[in-house]
């Protein structure tokens, strides 16, 4: 009867000797064909620095690169302290929307409008919008909200105003809107 050390032996052997044989062919297959693995290689290659650099621009260009998925369900929310009601708050969350997907196109998110609504408020007149405004569909593909049943829905995340707005405002290049709205939304108790 075998030990178990005899069987781990005689499973590593038959595994090196495969892997062996494998080397052996694909080593063959190089050489026999270097231009198509050249081709193979190259291509990968180009796939995965592509990849890169569009993930690279993508962060670059949409803020710090550390959105996180975490949503908050809601604020609570001071009545004493609001400037605004919640007819306003809701306008002014559908300003927002309306200012990140800018136009039809899915590009140039309306810094300007986002800088003027974040004027106008408070800590605690922006939990208010935050509540408002709740979860909608982001589209990274878009950058901001999907078209209608684009792939069947499957291209979106819900995502909180506070997501949005990481992912919308760049720290850089947004540098006076982003520091507005990381005021407001760090006194309101977030971390931006």
């Amino acid at each position: 009867m075998e030990t178990t050390t005899n069987k781990v032996k005689t499973v590593a052997k038959k595994a090196v000797s495969t892997a062996s044989n494998s080397a052996k062919k694909v080593g063959k297959s190089v050489a026999d064909n270097p231009k198509q693995t050249l081709y193979i290689v190259g291509g990968i290659l180009a796939i995965y620095l592509g990849y890169r650099s569009v993930k690279a621009i993508n962060n670059f260009f949409n803020g710090d690169g550390d959105v996180d998925n975490t949503i908050n369900f809601g604020y609570k929310i001071d009545q004493t302290k609001l400037s605004i009601g919640t007819e306003q708050a809701r306008n002014y969350a559908a300003q927002l929307l309306t200012a990140f997907n800018h136009n039809a196109f899915g590009s140039a998110t309306d810094e300007g409008t986002i800088y003027q609504i974040f004027k106008k408020i408070n800590p605690e007149d922006f939990k208010l919008i935050f509540n408002e405004f709740g979860q909608k569909n982001y589209a990274v593909i878009f950058d901001g909200s999907p078209p209608a049943n684009w792939f069947g829905g499957n291209v979106s995340e819900k995502q909180d105003l506070i997501w949005w707005l990481k992912a919308e405002l760049n720290s850089i290049l947004d540098y006076d809107v982003y520091k507005q709205v990381k005021s407001i939304v760090t006194q309101a108790g977030s971390v931006f």
